[in-house]
């Protein structure tokens, strides 16, 4: 195993002037001095294999843009080669882009609380990586600039957080939600999308994708989907006018040359739409706006919910009786996991719901009439957290 250190550089709506630690990442202010004498550039990628013809490529990591900053990121990753350092790269960064877009939400409530629209782009650019021997940085050389044209100019805009920006970001960075993870993953992807000029089409998909795996979470019994998607944003708090919008989206995406072009041309695979093949307009800022505010009422819909699993039994040696275990099967230590078990003798329904809260509030140290019940069953209960 080698040590790897990848820089990039990042541009957000807010940055911070002090440096920063966030997951496994530093943000920091780098003078374009130091880049230079660094010799940052975007990655130009390395050649598939060698063919007897022209031939273009986009592998994972190469960059044609050029992106101006005096913040950059960095992380350090232990494995076996720079391809794959990279590669890693890509998924902490993406990681924590996608939770500063997130962030923002709370930015703006608390800076503008008036202001509908709160959502804030962010991306970077890897730019550098070094091979760490001997607690020494030295170049892993071959990665060459490439052109581009200019977004999010003149970013950041502003320069302080919120108080309460470390306790936001580490409840998204601790969220080990399925449905929330590939759902943030679709969403950045499709923001990306945008920045490296990506089809329309194409970035639809990732958008509308990051919206239709939290309704299908949801699990709503519904007869067709158009139904569950309006009950389940209505359920995460979506006003009217938004609702009618998504379903909007949600049209187009079900046309069936747009979903899965028929047209095939250019080598796009018959799943890819090519460019306009659908023949509809959109408007990708709304859908934009509308997913950010979708994956963050998902979150917050989420992050105080638990399940428990009611086990009765008459045995009378019922190992923690009327007491929360937390169920740890295919949950890693300290993972996001609010999956729980209640063993009882209790018959009386009532009653055990009275025990389980009163449990919800000694554990989690809140009074009594803060612990909700939302959705009640002989065998499971759901509780929520005011």
């Amino acid at each position: 195993m080698k040590k790897y250190k990848v820089y990039a550089k990042i541009l957000g709506h807010v940055l911070p002037e002090e440096k920063l630690e966030i997951g496994d990442c530093k943000i920091e202010k780098m003078s374009y001095r130091e880049q230079k004498e660094r010799n940052f550039q975007p990655l130009r990628g390395w050649k598939v294999r060698e063919f007897n013809m022209n031939y273009m490529t986009f592998p994972r990591g190469s960059d044609f843009r050029i992106m101006r900053s005096n913040f950059v990121i960095s992380t350090i990753i232990d494995t076996g080669g720079s391809n794959e350092a990279l590669g890693f790269a890509e998924d902490i960064f993406d990681k924590i882009i996608g939770v500063f877009m997130l962030y923002m939400n709370y930015w703006w409530l608390e800076r503008y609380p008036r202001s509908k629209n709160r959502f804030s782009g962010y991306d970077y650019q890897i730019c550098k990586l070094y091979e760490i021997v001997n607690d020494k940085e030295i170049e892993v050389k071959d990665l060459g600039p490439i052109s581009s044209s200019s977004s999010m100019c003149r970013y950041p805009e502003f320069k302080e957080l919120t108080n309460d920006f470390e306790k936001i970001t580490d409840q998204y960075l601790s969220c080990k939600d399925e449905i929330f993870e590939r759902s943030l993953e679709y969403f950045v992807d499709g923001i990306r999308g945008i920045n490296l000029f990506l089809p329309e089409e194409k970035i639809f998909l990732d958008l509308f994708k990051s919206i239709e795996l939290i309704i299908k979470g949801l699990k709503i019994k519904r007869k067709n989907f158009r139904d569950r998607l309006k009950n389940g944003l209505k359920k995460l708090g979506l006003e009217d006018t938004e609702i009618e919008e998504i379903i909007k989206f949600y049209k187009i995406r079900s046309d069936g040359n747009f979903a899965h072009a028929r047209i095939k041309r250019f080598g796009y695979p018959s799943r890819y739409p090519i460019p306009h093949d659908s023949g509809l307009l959109f408007d990708i800022s709304q859908l934009k706006y509308l997913s950010h505010k979708v994956l963050v009422n998902y979150f917050n819909y989420i992050k105080d919910r638990y399940e428990v699993l009611i086990n009765s039994s008459k045995n009378e040696d019922l190992e923690s009786e009327n007491t929360l275990i937390q169920i740890l099967e295919n949950f890693p230590p300290n993972s996001w996991n609010h999956n729980f078990v209640f063993n009882t003798k209790e018959k009386k329904k009532r009653k055990i719901t009275q025990l389980i809260k009163k449990e919800y509030s000694k554990r989690f140290k809140i009074s009594l009439n803060r612990v909700r019940v939302l959705k009640s069953g002989r065998e499971k209960l759901i509780i929520g957290l005011k």
